[in-house]
């Protein structure tokens, strides 16, 4: 069984531009992507539907699919309202990208508590609860799947938590990210989450990190053992899209090129030739 890989946009934030990252992840081989939607590659604070246009012309002059828009640096529980109305509108307009790039998902974290008081639990789950009710019928109607996020914040760390709260709400339109880097760091097993739980699991990140140092590394700078995610995977029959997340603060084209070999050995593909 051949499992499905997509490269990240993020890690080129600050590398290069939007259309140059995308034509680096094309030219590395990869065949499908997903945009982070954060500036200077993507503002969602005032994206005109021209601007989506571009990005979506972009994607077919590379021969690349979308698999997902992740809007980065939102805090969908924080409780002043205006930060909550800012958060909104980028997933609104998140939602609005997906469709047009004709991407299934759109990845949304579950909240950063806060360290020094945090909100009770089920206050935050109740926050939560009332903004993904606000969000959900957008997605419904255009057709995307929201696919809430594990986040090592202080909500929602784990993979049972996320879960927890998609079953809640069993409607088509929201589901689940497992990102195996912010598993791993929480305390988690990301292979033993997917046997668990991979069937309401839509998107796997995989990037590496180690109990005591949260990053989102290259494979092998870590403690992750993905052979055993890869393993997971298809002894449960899951299908859906790996997103190969390098963001480091290092250029990530000449680790999402080197490390072919290792994720192809482990059943990873997603590269258009050899």
């Amino acid at each position: 069984m051949t499992l499905s890989l997509a490269a990240a946009s993020y890690g080129y934030v600050y590398f290069a531009t939007l259309d140059e990252a995308l034509a680096d992840i094309a030219e590395l081989g990869y065949e499908s992507v997903e945009i982070a939607t954060s500036p200077p590659h993507v503002d969602l604070s005032n994206l005109t539907a021209a601007e989506r246009r571009v990005i979506k012309r972009s994607l077919d002059r590379h021969g690349l699919r979308c698999v997902a828009t992740n809007p980065v640096e939102m805090n969908p529980i924080s409780p002043i309202l205006s930060h909550w109305e800012t958060a909104h509108r980028h997933y609104r307009a998140a939602i609005e990208l997906a469709s047009d790039l004709e991407a299934p998902y759109v990845v949304m974290v579950s909240g950063r508590a806060n360290a020094l008081a945090p909100m009770p639990e089920e206050r935050t789950k109740d926050l939560l609860r009332g903004r993904l009710e606000q969000l959900l019928p957008l997605a419904q109607r255009l057709g995307i799947k929201v696919a809430l996020e594990t986040v090592p914040y202080g909500f929602l760390q784990s993979s049972a938590e996320v879960a927890a709260m998609v079953r809640e709400f069993d409607v088509p339109e929201l589901g689940m990210t497992l990102d195996c880097a912010n598993v791993y760091w929480a305390g988690g097993d990301p292979a033993a989450d997917l046997r668990e739980l991979g069937s309401i699991v839509d998107i796997v990140h995989i990037s590496d990190a180690a109990r005591d140092r949260w990053a989102h590394t290259q494979i092998g700078r870590g403690e992750i053992d993905f052979g055993a995610v890869a393993e997971a995977m298809r002894d449960t029959g899951w299908e859906g899209p790996t997103v190969y997340e390098l963001v480091d603060g290092e250029d990530p084209a000449p680790r999402l090129r080197a490390d072919w070999a290792q994720l192809a050995e482990w059943g990873w593909s997603g590269r258009a030739t050899a």
